[in-house]
């Protein structure tokens, strides 16, 4: 009889503690909604609209072409660049290859891309 004396004891006093608990949770909750932050009507009305974007001004084929390059390649100035480069250079293996018709290389006149290209030139 002794043993159920004191589980019941231990019941009741972890009874009272879980309401102690529960008193404490509530007026923390209280005190934490006093505190809780809302923002300023104001705050909405001031909001920074993100900048423009390339592809919203395109307008036609070539504006929309002019901003897939500037989303690929970061402006339109960098992709002048390669382009510029790019001729540059075949344009200097064209003068390579056609300078000296007597010492022409065989990888000049045999490749197939060569051939396009020379045509085009």
């Amino acid at each position: 009889m002794q043993t159920y004396e004191h589980a019941e004891a231990i019941f009741e006093r972890a009874s009272a503690l879980q309401d102690h608990l529960e008193r404490q949770d509530r007026m923390l909750s209280q005190g934490i909604s006093l505190v809780s932050s809302r923002p300023h009507p104001w705050i909405e009305q001031h909001r920074v609209e993100p900048p423009a974007q390339a592809r919203d001004q395109a307008v036609g084929v070539n504006g929309r072409f002019a901003a897939w390059i500037t989303r690929r390649m970061g402006t339109m100035w960098a992709f002048y660049a390669a382009v510029v480069f790019q001729l540059t250079w075949v344009g200097l293996a064209r003068r390579t290859c056609s300078s000296s018709t007597s010492t022409r290389s065989s990888s000049c006149s045999s490749s197939p891309a060569w051939s396009s290209w020379s045509s085009w030139w």
